[in-house]
């Protein structure tokens, strides 16, 4: 837009020298001060406008407030007045109307617009900026002077480093600060003149809640602005967005903004929390005080290094970044393979169950469940995740296909469907729950690289999803107010802890925790509060050596801890309880009763359980109607045959197993090509042997032998797999592959990944420390590497070398799990790679040594993949996609593999009149 004012044009004693810019108070213009001979910021009120009284009146008003105040991080104002332009080297022209302007301090330099964008600044000095701002508006504060448009355009930086606040345009004169205050009188007669009650004052997406509807404002409104100024400095974005200004409007008022932490992980809590503070809608809740934020911001400036960050991916679109330091232990972008601990113990426990009479339920509480009934829900096959609505009239659940997980809600009474979410690709979509109101839908979304989960929340009829909380790793539980929830955050190998925070994410607050191999929760099952919202139950496990899960009771008020019965879980896939609280509702597997979950009910404060489903199907999650009346869950049917194909592309897949209902986790193969697996079938679990050219399977251990994870060596003569022993406890143990010979090696790493040497009488364990070399046939362990992430792989072919998993931190102290190739003796890396994206599982080496074999899905489409330890790109070995595959090992010469087929059908069925 061109400019009012020409170059050379004289106002007053002021010669206009260029334009400098524009807003909607006026236009600024760099002039020159005859009578002082300075160079001055000119800003004038274009002569159409003048005739707006109520404008006109606004910009006096800048003038007189700014000119009471004397700060050195405030634009100083010189004059103010009015005159005729006149053209240079032309005579006045008659009648002409009078100019109002402002001579102003030039400030030489850039506005912070201009330095958010750059991103070469140090982020320490933009934060000293900022925090010099705060000084020169705490001045006006004290001085009755609120500005109501703080934006990144009014605020410079001299060349120097100084920052200045201009433009107090919309400044408005406290009344509760004016009596026994400094201001001059014109100032004082200025404050008679406030801005009328229900006129919206300031600039779209930087004013306060209260500034938006038209209500009184005070300093407060000044600290929502300054926390958006912080928020676009840290994330590179503004808080709130729109459309239209209504749109925008609607934002700032009603709407919360992206957490900061979920944009830009790498922001210390401290600056994270301060920002939350500023942009809290109503005015108690901010800082009250700009010279207490001023001061805070001064503190993180000079303790920047020392500063904590939350865990999390860095973004790539903050302007402040946080210092390196610990990020979450085993989690991070990029990474080649990683295998959670507690995916192991779950696989484990898949297998591993100590067949004996439990007694769980006696027979009259047996008999109160003869007259349900169990009826399907849906008949897609698909379904993963159910939950009932609060009311029993919907159900909500996940469907998954070729090209990802969508999320769906089903009307129960007509029996039609609505997507509420379209499939999602490679990010995992988990856990849908009902509010306590059931007007939405709370769900658990990952990012790109499957680390972390979001929580986000949709209306029930459907709509855009909103973000409520990053960092959530398992469904969450409501208050019976419905005021607040719970969940799980992972921590890795440091533990977990469980969080309670405001029904709308705010106010996080860790209320227990749990370390090391004591978990607090079986596959992401989320905490369930108490119908008195006295206490949380959590589904724990505890890896430490007695393979088992619990459901520990948790105290709201003091975080106390207390496991709930002596049950013999030995995982969790659902919890729930329901309105009467007599009872908690579990899906889970219990020892001595059934491989397959089922439902049961675990009495308060007893801890006793009782049976309400008895079948040969699986049951994943349980969710239950507000009035008890209803059930949800996911019943599902598994079959696990063993197949081979050729990676020369000729003929088809070999079938080498028939059996139905039975469940394979894992295999191994011995040089001769005999196969290796464990089973579970029914009520039974066995290890099995498969020659090389098929045939029958031969079971290697009696009844009562519960092992799994078999690990044979080369020459076919030595299994060492995973054993639940008599007293509960899990122990490598080692047997000949003829099922005899069996006895106990250690327990050390038992429930972690271990790896057997080809050839030698020793294998790698996981122990704090890191990984040891446990001999096979007596004499002590030795640390072989010393890394509390590392978890053992597998050794190279010829038994050279050692494939393990573990972590590296990134110059943002973040942890990305990597794959590292050390000698198999130990010592230095010889090979790290990260992972791909949509790899699934662990490697195998390749028979020559020089490759790692994995499995990937991308969308739709999966593959067997070789990659290089050179570096190279990988190569496709074969096709897999339409295959469930679950483990895999490549024959001698390479040009075969023999994999785990799996067949599931799941969906989504409802038990009713479970009284």
């Amino acid at each position: 837009m061109a400019s009012s004012l020409r170059a050379g044009t004289v106002l007053g004693s002021y010669r206009i020298v260029a334009p400098l810019g524009s807003g909607g108070m006026g236009e600024v213009f760099r002039a020159h001060d005859a009578k002082l001979d300075r160079a001055v910021a000119l800003k004038i009120l274009p002569c159409g406008v003048t005739h707006d009284a109520e404008r006109l009146r606004r910009f006096v008003q800048e003038a007189k407030a700014a000119s009471s105040l004397s700060h050195p991080n405030i634009v100083v104002v010189h004059d103010i007045g009015q005159a005729v332009p006149v053209e240079e080297g032309s005579p006045p022209v008659p009648d002409s109307a009078p100019v109002h302007y402002i001579a102003m301090e030039l400030v030489e330099g850039a506005t912070l617009r201009q330095l958010f964008a750059d991103r070469s600044i140090e982020p320490r000095t933009l934060l000293a900026h900022l925090a010099q701002a705060a000084e020169g508006l705490a001045k006006a504060h004290a001085a009755g002077i609120v500005h109501r448009d703080l934006k990144p355009e009014n605020i410079m930086v001299t060349r120097d480093g100084f920052a200045k606040v201009l433009d107090f345009g919309l400044a408005k004169l406290t009344e509760a600060n004016l009596a026994g205050s400094a201001l001059s009188a014109a100032a004082t007669a200025v404050a008679a003149e406030n801005t009328r009650e229900g006129a919206v004052m300031g600039t779209v997406g930087y004013m306060s809640p209260e500034q938006a509807m038209g209500r009184p404002v005070d300093h407060r409104s000044d600290l929502f602005a300054f926390g958006c100024l912080l928020y676009e400095a840290a994330t590179g974005r503004r808080p709130f967005t729109g459309e239209s200004s209504v749109d925008l409007l609607h934002a700032v008022v009603r709407e919360k903004p992206t957490p900061v932490e979920e944009i830009a992980p790498a922001i210390p809590r401290a600056l994270v929390r301060v920002i939350r503070r500023c942009l809290a809608k109503e005015p108690d809740r901010r800082q009250q005080s700009m010279k207490d934020l001023a001061l805070e911001l001064h503190d993180m400036v000079e303790e920047w290094d020392e500063l904590a960050v939350p865990s999390g991916p860095v973004s790539s679109g903050s302007a402040l970044s946080g210092p390196a330091s610990p990020g979450r232990a085993g989690l991070g972008r990029g990474a080649w393979i990683g295998i959670a601990a507690a995916a192991v113990a779950i696989a484990a426990a898949a297998v591993i169950v100590w067949l004996r009479p439990s007694g769980a339920g006696s027979d009259a509480e047996r008999a109160g469940f003869q007259g349900m009934r169990i009826l399907p829900a849906t008949s897609n096959g698909r379904v993963g995740d159910a939950a009932i609505s609060p009311d029993g009239r919907y159900l909500v659940y996940t469907r998954s296909a070729g090209e990802g997980t969508s999320l769906w809600l089903r009307q129960l009474a007509t029996g039609s469907d609505a997507q509420l979410l379209p499939p999602q690709g490679e990010r995992r979509l988990g856990t849908p729950v009902f509010t306590p109101d059931g007007s939405y839908v709370d769900y658990r979304l990952s990012d790109e690289a499957r680390n972390y989960s979001t929580l986000y929340r949709m209306p029930v009829l459907g709509g855009t999803g909103r973000k409520v909380l990053f960092n959530v790793d398992t469904a969450p539980g409501y208050s019976p107010d419905g005021g607040q929830l719970a969940f799980v955050r992972g921590m890795g190998r440091e533990g977990e802890q469980l969080v309670v925070a405001g029904f709308d994410g705010r106010g996080e607050r860790i209320l227990a925790s749990r370390e090391g191999g004591r978990r607090w929760f079986d596959v992401g099952i989320g905490p369930v509060w108490s119908p008195d919202g006295r206490s949380i139950a959590v589904s724990g496990g505890d890896s430490t050596g007695e393979l088992r899960s619990e459901v520990v009771l948790v105290d709201v008020a003091s975080g106390r801890q207390q496991r709930l019965g002596d049950a013999a879980l030995l995982r969790v896939l659902g919890l729930d309880w329901p309105a009467d609280g007599a009872a908690l509702l579990l899906s889970a597997v219990v020892k001595g009763e059934s491989f397959s979950p089922q439902i049961w009910r675990l009495s308060v404060p007893g801890g006793v359980l009782s049976r309400v489903t008895n079948d040969t199907a699986a049951y994943q999650g349980v969710s239950s109607s507000g009035d008890g009346t209803r059930l949800a869950s996911v019943q599902s049917q598994s079959d696990a045959t063993l197949w081979r194909r050729s990676l020369r592309g000729t003929g088809a897949d070999e079938q080498l197993t028939f059996s139905s209902r039975e469940v394979i986790v894992a295999l191994d193969r011995a040089a001769d090509g005999t196969l290796f697996y464990p089973v579970r079938s029914g009520a039974d679990a066995f290890i099995a042997r498969l020659g090389g050219e098929g045939g029958a399977p031969l079971r290697l251990t009696p009844p009562g032998f519960i092992g799994s994870d078999p690990q044979v060596s080369r020459d076919g003569r030595r299994l060492v797999l995973r054993r639940l022993q008599p007293d509960g406890r899990v122990a490598l143990a080692t047997m000949d592959s003829d099922g005899t010979n069996v006895r106990e090696v250690t327990t050390r790493g038992a429930l972690w990944p271990f790896a057997l040497h080809p050839d030698e009488p020793w294998l790698v364990a996981v122990e704090a420390e890191g990984l040891w070399r446990v001999p096979l046939d007596g004499g002590e362990a030795e640390l072989l590497v010393r890394d509390p992430r590392a978890k053992p792989v597998a050794f190279s072919p010829s038994g050279d070398r050692l494939a393990y998993f573990s972590s590296r931190r990134d110059a943002q102290g973040l942890t990305h799990p990597v794959l590292r190739i050390i000698p198999a003796a130990g010592g230095q890396v010889l090979a790290e790679l990260d992972r791909g994206r949509g790899v699934q599982g662990a490697p195998r080496w390749s028979p020559d040594g020089r490759s790692l074999v994995a499995r990937v899905q991308q969308g739709d489409a999966s593959a067997l993949l070789s990659f290089p330890l050179d570096g190279g790109p990988p190569s496709r070995l074969t096709d897999l996609t339409g295959l469930e595959v679950r483990d895999f090992v490549l024959g001698a010469d390479g040009d075969s593999i023999t994999y785990v087929r799996v067949d599931t059908s799941s969906d989504a069925v409802l038990i009713e009149s479970v009284q």
